[in-house]
């Protein structure tokens, strides 16, 4: 599932998906099916969720944000969601994976603090002389 609020988001994930399709396909790799919901990933409808979900998070973060909001909370809330998604499609046995990028020490502290039930591996980059950390998730 694709999950955004932004019909731009959607095309240019659209173009994406069909561009590696191709490349896949030379490669014998069988790319699965995706559905888009067009909602915010905390609005979602839970029992829409059917199925392995693929969850890849880049949260906004300093401009995006805005400035009168807190990223650490953000975080948090975003790991909620996904133990809420775990609890609602546990009896479907499905898998559930995803990443997420974290600006800094404290968004990933807040983000694996609160994630439940899952195993969580982290790999550490600097892009344009910014540590980001990116937080991979399997339940």
């Amino acid at each position: 599932y694709c999950i955004d609020q932004s019909a731009q988001a959607f095309d240019i994930f659209e173009k994406n998906i069909q561009n590696f399709k191709k490349i896949s396909d030379k490669l014998d790799f069988v790319f699965p099916d995706m559905d888009n919901i067009e909602d915010d990933f905390f609005k979602v409808n839970l029992d829409s969720l059917t199925g392995n979900i693929f969850i890849p998070l880049n949260p906004p973060y300093g401009i995006r944000l805005q400035k009168n909001s807190n990223p650490i909370q953000l975080y948090k809330k975003i790991a909620l969601k996904i133990n809420e998604i775990t609890a609602a499609t546990k009896t479907n046995q499905n898998n559930i994976a995803g990443f997420i990028l974290c600006p800094s020490k404290e968004t990933w502290s807040e983000f694996i603090h609160y994630l439940k039930e899952a195993t969580v591996e982290t790999y550490h980059f600097t892009q344009g002389g910014l540590d980001i950390r990116v937080c991979q998730f399997f339940v």
